[in-house]
């Protein structure tokens, strides 16, 4: 006579394992779309910034308005005469412009620093202006002082004295 019963085979589906491999998956699932919308929000950021700058660069590169513009009477900003010759008089009248201002005048919803070098990297200065942009912030500083999460950094061609040039604009 047998006193017990007992089986070597076990139930492999009962109610606790269907209940945890829902939660799983529900905890999966959601971690998955946590993940990919955070991930949206960081490259739109990053490519407004970049949008920006490449708008920033376009009216930098351009004559103006008017053509022979000011400070005073500046609709649009442009340093060149249109043909990517930088004109150092529309350099000058940049640099006496406020930040704020500039910012409108460039539709920029973030900050910049605009700067000259020379093809082998080193910056030009043009009557005592190293660059024009945000107060306190230089091209060896920016990182430190500002500590942008996004930056970027566009390059524009332009000629001075029979010689290329760079312009180098940040945007963070």
């Amino acid at each position: 006579m047998r006193v017990g019963y007992t089986s070597t085979k076990s139930q492999i589906f009962s109610i606790d394992f269907i209940i945890a491999v829902s939660l799983f998956l529900i905890v999966a699932v959601l971690v998955y779309y946590l993940t990919i919308d955070l991930y949206q929000i960081k490259e739109s950021e990053f490519d407004k910034r970049v949008a920006n700058a490449k708008l920033l660069s376009s009216e930098l590169v351009s004559s103006g308005y008017p053509s022979g513009w000011k400070s005073g009477d500046v609709v649009k900003i442009g340093l060149t005469d249109g043909e990517f010759r930088l004109n150092i008089s529309k350099l000058k009248e940049f640099s006496s412009i406020g930040y704020s201002n500039s910012k409108r005048l460039l539709s920029s919803n973030y900050d910049y620093y605009v700067y000259f070098e020379y093809r082998n990297g080193s910056q030009i200065e043009f009557d005592g202006i190293e660059g024009i942009g945000k107060p306190g912030v230089t091209k060896d500083n920016l990182v430190d002082l500002e500590k942008p999460k996004h930056l970027v950094k566009i390059y524009r061609f332009l000629f001075y004295n029979s010689e290329i040039i760079r312009m180098v604009i940040y945007v963070w």
